[in-house]
């Protein structure tokens, strides 16, 4: 199993989930004895759910279940029988402390807090190179590296981070042409990119550029990146021919980096005293759709927590979306303050509002995760584990549904 599963021991409560279905299915897990030795794949949440009579038991990813019999139960339902094997996969037994160590240490840099977004590149550039979803029941021991390389990029553990991705394409085998490894590479060079180790990132870039043609799409997004790099380190004629070819290349189609490149061409011009030529990208720019996915530079410091706050006193007239994105940046911007209460009561009234909204556009179907994963990591630091479990749980769930379409 590669996600969180949720169950009941109310076999009525089961039941009521199925009432009417057409076709259903329930399943009656066996659980084995328990020992202080065995490891625990398994959780009882039932005083945090929202019906208390379900007695809600959470699974974890990874646990093991073998079939024991399938049987017709009636027309429309079947009754499984699982039985709980004792020994979780041995790559979650090799993966748990290593995890512990790099969350729980009390130096995590909370100023590289929150700048990459790797799980929503990944798969918008999987999507951009095969025009599917990238899908969340993938193998699902490489998904658990995954998950954990984009936890720790997301907290700013760059190194460890490229340790899981790397980890992830030798564990599932992932062969060099397949779109997978592409995409994987292309993060990979994005936080060598986020370390100043700008010369690993050329090679990553290079390798993956190796295998694209000039009218990729995604050869567009490979441009701006490596024109990041060029512009990074002050080589800003390269850095603007490669952010122009990016523009050249995607032909006028939306892509997650456009704001970021005319962001970035119109600095440049800019500061080169080319006033009319950034005018005309700044009209251009004006025609992007801010309902879409984009990769976006926010800067996350005082000055932008002072710009939100009086933002959100002050407008009357805020949607449930504008409030909801204005309590999202208050909250991280305190998260990077380390005023970590503050920042959670602002996330999950960030939460309250933008589930007042459709999932229909982009932006806030990619952007909901992600806000739980960072709710999650605050009940996580207030030492609070059950809650940052759930959190991750509703994460989850959030992305099997919403890429899953």
């Amino acid at each position: 199993m590669n996600t969180f599963m949720s169950t009941a021991r109310n076999a009525d409560v089961a039941r009521g989930f199925i009432f009417e279905a057409t076709n259903a299915v329930i399943f009656r897990i066996n659980i084995q004895s328990q020992t202080p030795q065995t490891s625990k794949q398994f959780l009882d949440i039932s005083r945090l759910s929202s019906m208390p009579e379900e007695e809600e038991i959470l699974f974890f990813p990874g646990t093991i279940f073998s079939i024991d019999s399938v049987e017709n139960e009636t027309d429309s339902t079947w009754f499984i029988k699982l039985t709980l094997h004792n020994e979780i996969s041995k790559h979650i037994e090799k993966l748990a402390p290593s995890f512990q160590q790099y969350i729980a240490t009390p130096d995590i840099r909370l100023d590289l807090f929150m700048r990459t977004d790797d799980f929503n590149m990944i798969d918008r550039y999987y999507s951009i190179l095969t025009e599917q979803t990238f899908s969340l029941e993938n193998n699902p021991t490489t998904m658990i590296y995954i998950y954990i390389a984009f936890s720790l990029s997301n907290l700013g553990l760059y190194k460890k981070a490229i340790h899981f991705y790397e980890t992830a394409i030798s564990v599932g085998k992932i062969s060099m042409n397949s779109p997978e490894f592409k995409v994987l590479y292309m993060i990979i060079g994005y936080l060598y990119f986020h370390l100043s180790e700008y010369d690993n990132a050329f090679i990553y870039y290079g390798i993956v550029l190796s295998f694209l043609t000039e009218s990729d799409l995604l050869t567009s997004e490979l441009y701006n990146h490596i024109g990041d790099v060029w512009n990074k380190t002050e080589n800003e004629d390269i850095a603007l021919s490669c952010y122009q070819e990016a523009l050249e290349i995607a032909n006028y189609r939306d892509t997650p980096s456009l704001p970021n490149i005319y962001q970035s061409i119109i600095g440049i011009l800019e500061k080169k005293g080319n006033s009319e030529a950034a005018l005309i990208y700044k009209k251009q720019a004006k025609e992007i759709d801010d309902d879409q996915y984009h990769i976006l530079t926010s800067t996350l410091d005082h000055d932008t927590l002072l710009k939100c706050q009086s933002e959100l006193r002050n407008n009357r007239s805020l949607t449930a979306k504008q409030r909801g994105g204005l309590l999202y940046t208050i909250g991280l911007c305190l998260l990077k303050k380390g005023e970590f209460s503050r920042a959670l009561t602002n996330l999950l009234e960030a939460k309250n509002s933008l589930l007042k909204e459709s999932l229909s556009w982009d932006r806030f179907a990619r952007q909901l995760p992600t806000l739980f994963d960072n709710i999650a990591f605050l009940y996580l630091l207030l030492g609070d584990h059950l809650q940052a479990l759930t959190m991750w749980k509703k994460s989850i769930d959030l992305r099997s549904r919403s890429y899953s379409r």
